[in-house]
């Protein structure tokens, strides 16, 4: 993103406390999970500043919503390396990880395992992976939220290091949420988009950017001007901007790719959206071409041939001349026919975590059981670095 955002000093000292309002922003700590599952909500400090006072757990929130519902499936949450790049992290079906053909120079570990994982629920909410230490969601309420019905969203975030979960009310009651808007900020923030007000309000709502800081749970609220005659009816991140549909007063505008820009009038507070040509871009790069026939295209126009076995693929990420892909092999003789490649564009090179084809099996070691071939298992990109 192209402003900085300074997140005032707090204490990131983790108590007992289950957010009261006064609590002060000096004395924050994080509450323990209740049985019922309360969640905490956000506390506004003034200056658009405030911090959250989230319910802490070892099971996700999903989880604790089941209650005593027992379930014989779970979820596996996965860090897949190759050397000191930074990982990918993805959800599988806990009983699919072990049928994975790793091929040599990857390393696959087992972060988290939670029915929450499982790629049938967590694909359901928007994740990122925050560096290497955290994985947030962002998920909208359902009718067992009933005390959340009005707020729109949950924070949910995984801390990976000390295996605990940490949930809370996203926004105020008040405003609406853009669950498709979270994006990474650096390896300890994040952020997402909210309009203040409902979307089916006469006035134009105004629409705020809120960055998060995991190490403290406090954050920073910031106004996008979007002009007198437009209204932001819905955003959905990539990295480096925001598809945004636009609702004008006799016209509608779908789909315009914007990036947000410090303001002239007072840069520290108020952003501008400017539009951009070149949509479906990430990080400079963006994947084109027909299936078996793909290309890495990036900004400065160095192009990058795919394997012929890639029938379709997407740009998760790039740091530097690497580039983080996920993509679907064909025809995929393996337990799951997602994968995950990484392109050093500087040396033209393409190397893949699993081995999808079935051929290289006495590299890749062989299935316990036949029914790894199917390629039917789902593999869920939850995030790259």
């Amino acid at each position: 993103m192209a402003v900085a955002v300074v997140v005032g000093a707090c204490s990131s000292e983790k108590g007992d406390s289950t957010g009261d309002a006064s609590v002060t922003s000096r004395t924050f700590s994080i509450g323990h999970a209740a049985s019922g599952g309360e969640l905490g909500t956000p506390i506004l400090d003034g200056n658009d500043t405030g911090y959250f006072a989230p319910l802490r757990s070892t099971q996700s929130y999903e989880t604790l919503k089941a209650g005593t519902t027992e379930t014989n499936q779970s979820g596996s949450l996965l860090k897949v390396t190759s050397g000191d790049n930074g990982p990918f992290i993805v959800s599988m079906e806990d009983d699919a990880v072990d049928f994975l053909r790793v091929n040599k120079g990857w390393k696959v570990d087992k972060i988290a395992h939670d029915p929450a994982w499982r790629p049938s629920t967590s694909s359901a909410a928007p994740h990122l992976a925050v560096g290497s230490r955290w994985v947030v969601a962002l998920h909208t309420p359902t009718s067992a939220d009933a005390e959340n019905e009005e707020g729109g969203a949950l924070i949910e975030a995984y801390d990976a290091t000390d295996k605990t979960y940490y949930t809370t009310t996203a926004i105020d009651p008040a405003h609406t949420a853009f669950v498709h808007s979270l994006q990474i900020v650096d390896d300890h923030r994040f952020s997402f988009l909210f309009v203040d007000g409902r979307i089916g309000d006469a006035r134009i709502p105004y629409v705020i950017r809120r960055t998060v800081d995991l190490a403290t749970f406090r954050f920073v609220d910031e106004a996008i001007d979007i002009g007198s005659t437009n209204r932001m009816v819905a955003a959905t991140a990539l990295d480096d901007g925001y598809l945004v549909d636009l609702q004008r007063p006799k016209s509608e505008r779908t789909g315009v790719f914007v990036r947000f820009a410090p303001g002239a009038a007072d840069p520290t507070l108020q952003l501008t959206m400017k539009e951009a040509p070149v949509p479906n871009t990430i990080d400079g790069f963006r994947v084109e071409g027909a299936a078996r026939a793909l290309t890495l295209l990036s900004a400065t126009g160095t192009k990058t041939a795919l394997p012929g076995d890639f029938a379709s693929a997407s740009v998760a990420g790039a740091v530097n001349d690497l580039v983080y892909l996920r993509y679907v092999g064909s025809p995929a003789k393996a337990i799951s026919a997602d994968g995950l490649a990484l392109v050093d564009v500087s040396k033209g090179t393409v190397t893949t975590a699993f081995d999808l084809s079935g051929a290289n099996h006495e590299a890749t070691g062989p299935s316990a059981d036949a029914k790894w071939a199917t390629g039917l298992s789902r593999l869920f990109l939850v995030g790259v670095p």
